[in-house]
């Protein structure tokens, strides 16, 4: 039986672009680990605003640690400006965890996840299916999930513009 590596589509494009990313941290559904080590292959940086782990999206907390946190969106603006000093090619990536008051709880969110997964193997849902079939699942099957992705939706825009402010009056 072969791997298969179960990342997120737009990595590749993260870091090939001289772009910032602000996001709530990988799908949970993805393979965390691997999604980790590829950004690290792409020589992305990987930075988790206020917190040390990688953010699982509806989730705050993966347990995954992530070598490098910023407490501020002035200590990213720096770290942008200091890529752009020195002229690197590569995206930056900001892991901003949904605040624990929006997130959905934990345990069922594994719950409803693994629930997903085994019925996703019974259908035999593979590919690119995969990823709208959990989240289907997820979202009938998990209470909160859409008010989290508002939420977090809604947070990353907003550290998304305190660090372009910032950038623009540099």
């Amino acid at each position: 039986m072969s791997e298969v590596l179960d990342i997120s589509q737009d990595l590749p494009v993260i870091g090939r672009a001289r772009c910032i990313t602000v996001c709530a941290g990988a799908k949970s559904i993805l393979d965390l680990r691997n999604t980790l080590e590829y950004l690290e292959t792409m020589s992305v940086l990987v930075l988790g605003y206020q917190t040390d782990t990688l953010p699982a999206f509806y989730v705050r907390d993966s347990g995954i640690p992530i070598e490098y946190r910023v407490d501020s969106a002035s200590d990213i603006a720096a770290i942008v400006e200091a890529r752009d000093r020195l002229n690197l090619d590569t995206g930056i990536l900001v892991t901003n965890p949904i605040a624990e008051t929006d997130q959905v709880d934990p345990a069922k969110h594994e719950k409803v996840l693994q629930a997903a997964l085994k019925k996703a193997a019974e259908e035999q849902v593979e590919g690119k299916a995969m990823t709208p079939y959990i989240l289907a699942y997820m979202q009938k099957n998990l209470p909160g999930v859409i008010e989290a992705n508002i939420a977090l939706i809604k947070s990353n825009v907003a550290l998304g513009t305190q660090i372009a402010t910032l950038l623009k009056h540099t």
